[in-house]
């Protein structure tokens, strides 16, 4: 599955000369549908792939291409990020359970 993600996202960059995420992003920022909020330099939002709300979507504001390259305090915003939504989805359904993510 990874390995298909990252290809789609390699051709994308070729033909369009611009990271896919980033043009998603960009498009989430301004259409406001799906967006839930943004901390600094972290944006949260519902993927329109997503199949119910409670998928959601944590991405950097800039490329970053793997973990090693986020900076202490993009660490510490993605960390308040997850804290976030995952305290929020607990109050919401009243119920502690496990999650599951992905980097973008």
């Amino acid at each position: 599955m990874m390995f298909k993600k990252e290809n789609r996202q390699r051709v994308y960059f070729k033909n369009n000369k611009e990271s896919l995420l980033e043009d998603y992003l960009e498009q989430e920022l301004v259409s406001q549908e799906r967006f839930y909020f943004k901390i600094n330099n972290f944006v949260l939002l519902i993927p329109f792939w997503a199949v119910c709300s409670y998928v959601t979507m944590i991405t950097p504001k800039r490329i970053i291409f793997n973990t090693d390259d986020l900076k202490k305090v993009e660490l510490d915003t993605s960390t308040e990020v997850i804290s976030k939504i995952t305290k929020g989805d607990g109050k919401l359904f009243n119920y502690s359970f496990s999650y599951s993510s992905e980097i973008y």
